[in-house]
């Protein structure tokens, strides 16, 4: 069986480790902090480069279509406008869309590291940035260990944020880079920055969901009977509503999630997803109707899943959950005003089509080889 996330209950701090994820940070960034959820980096980012802007008024935002419907909450709770542009099949801007959409009262520019993999076009878009005067925001909710060219993702734009409970057994947990010193000067921490200083309720709550949680994996009944309770990260059900799942998303750092920070090993935890995405892509190595959406895995890059695209997405999934793995899923709910609109085509056909595999770092790569051996026989019918 395979879960959706890390196990608390499975992890243990090493005894010996080269750094910590805190370390880490500290060496490859000049300024960081911590926040409960990216959601809230992104609102406390988005205010930042609000201030620091000739916009004051009427100011808009340009995200990429193809995210979560979520993600546009912390610019609407900063009064600014949302602005979507269109994205390629290569996961880059739609320069020529993007152009169309961006103008002088343009406050911040968001790119995506999708799925822990550097955006191809992050120089076209620094480019675009400084020649508007807005804040570039490196949105790398999903690449918080990765790194290109030695450069840790999130450091690269003026502002940069990474989620950290989608890498860890943890309940919640983000962290704001700012980098560049006019930013760092101008920076005046909310209600929402840093960390807890003590251990609470919620912690303890999360504990036993992750006790839970373990116990039902060999119990699929009585699993599916409670999916809702134990696979959440302790904010809200993932089908409330975009403003409620934002809104319980404010927070602070947890102490639990804290002191998993400060001891976790990253090398350790890179190496073991990249072991596990490639035994993935060995799985549909000869299957030409589902492939991997990155043709490689570039040196640096710690995976937070392994995303296939599929012609059949609903028979994988299904042949996946009989085999036990029961982290899959599609990515992601698009926003309303995404979903079903033909100017954003692409957004809409990669939500339909691209399955994330889970790759965290207590599977066992035996584990997802033997899956795709039982997963053979489906995968020559999709083929």
């Amino acid at each position: 069986m395979i879960g959706t996330r890390p196990s608390l209950v499975h992890w243990s701090a090493p005894a010996s480790k080269p750094t910590d994820i805190e370390a880490l940070f500290t060496e490859h960034s000049d300024w960081h902090t911590y926040y409960g959820s990216g959601k809230a980096a992104l609102r406390d980012a988005l205010r930042l480069a609000l201030e620091s802007s000739a916009n004051t008024a009427g100011g808009n935002v340009l995200l990429p279509s193809y995210l979560p419907d979520a993600v546009l909450e912390p610019v609407r709770d900063c009064g600014l406008e949302v602005r979507q542009y269109a994205i390629t099949e290569a996961l880059e801007p739609d320069l020529t869309d993007l152009e169309t959409r961006v103008d002088s009262q343009t406050v911040a520019l968001v790119s995506v590291n999708y799925f822990g993999f550097p955006q191809g076009a992050f120089e076209d878009l620094e480019c675009l940035a400084e020649r508007y005067n807005c804040v570039h925001i490196e949105d790398n909710a999903h690449g918080g260990l990765s790194f290109v060219d030695g450069q840790l993702l999130g450091t690269r734009g003026a502002i940069g944020f990474s989620s950290l409970w989608k890498l860890l057994p943890i309940p919640d947990g983000a962290v704001l880079f700012l980098n560049e010193p006019r930013l760092v000067d101008a920076y005046r921490p909310s209600s929402l920055a840093g960390t807890n200083g003590h251990l609470q309720t919620a912690d303890v709550q999360f504990v036993c969901r992750s006790l839970l949680a373990d116990v039902l994996e060999s119990n699929q009944t009585l699993k599916h009977s409670i999916h809702s309770l134990v696979t959440e990260n302790g904010l809200t059900a993932a089908t409330s509503p975009p403003e409620q799942r934002y809104e319980a998303a404010k927070t602070r750092m947890s102490w639990l999630s804290a002191y998993v920070v400060g001891e976790a090993d990253p090398v350790t935890i890179t190496d073991k997803r990249r072991e596990n995405y490639r035994a993935w892509v060995s799985v549909f190595e000869n299957c030409p109707t589902t492939t991997p959406l990155f043709d490689s895995l570039p040196r640096g890059v710690c995976p937070q899943v392994c995303p296939v695209r599929t012609t059949d997405p609903d028979r994988l999934q299904r042949a996946l959950e009989r085999y036990g793995v029961g982290g899959s899923h599609t990515w992601p709910r698009l926003p309303d005003t995404v979903d079903g609109n033909t100017a954003y085509e692409t957004a809409n056909r990669l939500s339909r089509d691209v399955i994330a595999l889970p790759v965290h770092q207590h599977i066992a790569a035996e584990t997802i080889v033997d899956i795709g051996l039982d997963l053979a026989p489906t995968l020559e019918r999709l083929g």
